[in-house]
């Protein structure tokens, strides 16, 4: 799943929780352009990306968590 950190109707570290319950295996990549990735680490399975970030840094990331297995978690700071 990839979705921002910031909705309109919720939060998105409560969106990961929530399809955590579903899926618990479900890999993550949160997106966001402000420094919220450290109040994500209770998040298991979750990669922050910072915003701006390009194609080829998300595919790395999506090819790490594919490769990496459902267990997979850290925080991705684009430079």
């Amino acid at each position: 799943m990839i979705s921002d950190i910031g909705l309109p109707d919720m939060e998105g570290s409560a969106l990961v929780r929530a399809a955590g319950r579903i899926r618990p295996d479900l890999p993550v990549i949160l997106v966001s352009g402000y420094g919220e990735g450290n109040s994500l680490a209770d998040l298991s399975r979750v990669v922050y990306l910072r915003k701006p970030f390009g194609a080829v840094e998300l595919l790395d990331v999506v090819a790490s968590l594919t490769a990496s297995g459902p267990d997979a978690s850290g925080v991705a700071e684009s430079a």
